[in-house]
């Protein structure tokens, strides 16, 4: 998630789901995100000012791609600072069986 994320840093990974959602939250303990671009982490190409000096940092393209990926399973993607790092939380819809046939 975050590109300033230490190296061997820890990253937390919860999911849950209950009748009709499956949410699964990731955690990072790096430095978050500035508040004022938090929506915008989302957007195709956006990389947060300090990521964009990393030696090797992204393209801007995973959050974005993941976003497409979660609407076309008509779920919803939010992110948040955590404080430390940062908190991604992903709920997708669930179906029964029985509503496939």
């Amino acid at each position: 998630m975050s590109s300033a994320t230490a190296d061997h840093s820890t990253i937390d990974i919860f999911v849950s789901e209950n009748i009709h959602t499956a949410a699964i939250s990731i955690r990072d303990y790096g430095p978050g995100v500035p508040e004022q671009v938090l929506t915008q982490i989302f957007d195709p190409f956006f990389r947060v000012e300090e990521a964009r000096n990393a030696m090797g940092g992204g393209s801007g393209l995973g959050l974005s791609i993941a976003k497409q990926a979660v609407q076309l399973h008509h779920g919803t993607i939010t992110a948040e600072n955590a404080s430390p790092g940062l908190r991604v939380q992903i709920t997708i819809p669930l179906r029964s069986v029985a509503s496939l046939n």
